[in-house]
């Protein structure tokens, strides 16, 4: 069993140092570490061409969905049976990996993704990473019966992918750039027939933003991250409808309500430019609707 990591960095020198010496640790080793550095510019780049052990590619700054396209595509080209990826912010626990691979569900045919449960700095839930389920019944039944929990969508915070997923589903979609490329890309995992389990045993933490419930709220529309947060959200609530429940008309009106809740929060809780913000998400909601016809998976 052949066993790659893939960390995305980008301008996280601190993030990616501590990342990088918790894989470099893990009780179960690791066969190659790529990080895939989307050309930064604070030290990062010099750093990791210093470094040993680790296969360092520099790309033109693509997002987190580019640089997961990119070394994806580099570990499974290279053979290796499960590729493990992680965002620059995230530190695996030591055991980590090792929970993960110790599962009853790795030997599964059709697993298709094993995620570590993410936990922020104070060790308390962290919410950006949390996945969607498919009913709570599902999880009740895992929680009684002490087992993983079935989920239909994972962040890429640590994600445990086998390569007979990618050889079904392809790749990330690269023009997610940011924001819910992981959830799309996980979700089309579940939509293929495959089945995907939170590893409550294993665990990471997630030492990056503030952990906040409700990200949406905080966001500068001055920052293109916003707009790739927004829109990929949109496209996320359709293809969650369409896995679940088959449905184009009920993720079309989650869309809607999406919409309505995130600009009426703004009106409510952040006064910046909520008028900016509301035409910003329109926008955002009409372009989810065209951007897919430009994928390659």
């Amino acid at each position: 069993m052949k066993i790659a990591a893939v960390v995305v960095t980008f301008n996280g020198l601190l993030h990616i140092k501590n990342s990088l010496g918790a894989l470099k640790n893990q009780s179960h080793q690791l066969d190659e570490i790529i990080i895939v550095n989307n050309s930064s510019t604070d030290g990062t780049t010099e750093w990791l061409s210093d470094q040993t052990g680790i296969e360092h590619i520099i790309q033109k700054n693509s997002g987190s969905a580019g640089g997961q396209y990119t070394g994806i595509k580099n570990a499974y080209i290279k053979g290796y049976d499960y590729i493990w990826c992680l965002d620059q912010d995230i530190v695996p626990e030591r055991d980590a990996l090792e929970k993960l691979l110790s599962t009853e569900e790795i030997k599964n045919e059709n697993t298709g993704f094993l995620s570590s449960l993410i936990l922020d700095k104070n060790l308390d839930i962290a919410y950006i990473n949390v996945p969607y389920i498919r009913n709570f019944e599902e999880v009740l039944q895992a929680l009684v019966m002490k087992s993983n929990i079935p989920i239909i969508s994972a962040s890429f915070g640590s994600l445990l992918i086998p390569k007979k997923a990618i050889e079904k589903i392809g790749l990330p979609v690269k023009e997610f750039f940011i924001w819910g490329d992981d959830v799309e890309y996980t979700m089309r995992m579940i939509q293929a027939g495959f089945k995907g389990f939170l590893v409550i045993e294993s665990k990471a933490i997630h030492n990056g933003e503030d952990n906040y419930l409700d990200p949406f709220l905080v966001m500068d529309i001055r920052n293109k991250k916003t707009f790739f947060a927004i829109r990929n959200t949109f496209y996320v609530i359709r293809l969650r409808n369409k896995v679940v429940y088959k449905s184009f008309i009920r993720g079309l009106l989650g869309c809607i309500n999406f919409y309505f809740i995130i600009i009426k929060n703004r009106f409510l809780y952040h006064r910046q430019n909520p008028y900016r913000y509301s035409i910003l998400s329109l926008t955002a909601l009409i372009s989810s609707f065209f951007f897919v016809s430009n994928n390659k998976y």
